[in-house]
């Protein structure tokens, strides 16, 4: 009895699973375009939101070995923003956009600019598309993922989007084209070990909430102190930052 309610048991398990993850199909490039520029406006439109990102690059394209691993935010009020991740800050206001690079110790000084996250923008896509090998989509649950494989190139194999049922991005996956790594081992080999990969880049979009209670303040980087003659200073932690300023340049 116990033997027949555990097979019992798979089976139920089994065909959940096949439930919530449907077959591919095939999609269009109309309704792709479509799916992604949803998601896209939502960014453009919406004045005060936050949400969690966390970016993992994988060994190959179906590998679970993860090579690295990271978590960040983004958060919008009007035209200000703050986001965080894999090492990279940026914080803008209405004066000042500042993007600090923690592995390269550099400081980045710019005018205001572009509010949206960094992605794919629409007509960026719809020239991926002139490029494909077929177009495919399946649920994923209540959400929608679609797939373009690549005619072959030297960047991409393969580029996928999922969204919600509400239109919002949950997900974007980069499947690399073959590359060519340098491995210098233990030091015992003179030559550098040449190793082909595939890497898959994941990245997770979670936690949306809008309207959110935000600080004005968290849109001032206080490590960056701009007086009245546009002088920048520095906090003694980011002392050994490097500074480029590209405002006066951008005004030109």
């Amino acid at each position: 009895m116990k033997r027949t309610s555990y097979i019992f048991l798979l089976i139920l398990i089994v065909f959940y699973s096949n439930a919530q993850v449907g077959a591919w199909e095939l999609a269009t490039k109309a309704e792709m375009i479509a799916a992604y520029q949803k998601a896209c406006t939502w960014f453009s439109n919406t004045q005060n939101y936050a949400f969690k990102l966390k970016y993992t690059s994988f060994k190959n394209h179906t590998s679970n070995e993860v090579i690295e691993s990271s978590e960040g935010y983004y958060k919008r009020l009007g035209n200000k923003y703050k986001t965080e991740a894999i090492g990279i800050k940026t914080v803008q206001n209405e004066k000042v956009r500042i993007i600090i690079d923690t592995t390269d110790k550099l400081i980045t000084v710019l005018n205001p600019g572009k509010l949206n996250p960094s992605l794919t923008e629409s007509k960026d896509l719809e020239v991926m598309l002139d490029n494909v090998k077929a177009l495919k989509k399946r649920k994923v649950g209540k959400s929608i993922c679609y797939r373009i494989d690549f005619i072959k190139n030297e960047l991409y194999e393969a580029y996928e989007y999922t969204v919600n049922e509400k239109g919002l991005l949950q997900s974007l996956v980069y499947y690399y084209s073959e590359q060519t790594e340098d491995d210098d081992g233990d030091g015992e080999y003179t030559t550098p070990i040449k190793t082909k990969v595939k890497p898959r880049l994941e990245v997770i979009f979670s936690n949306y909430q809008t309207p959110i209670a935000i600080a004005e303040s968290e849109f001032y980087e206080k490590l960056v102190v701009l007086n009245g003659n546009q002088k920048i200073n520095l906090l003694d932690k980011y002392k050994a930052f490097q500074v480029k300023d590209y405002r006066y340049q951008a005004k030109k």
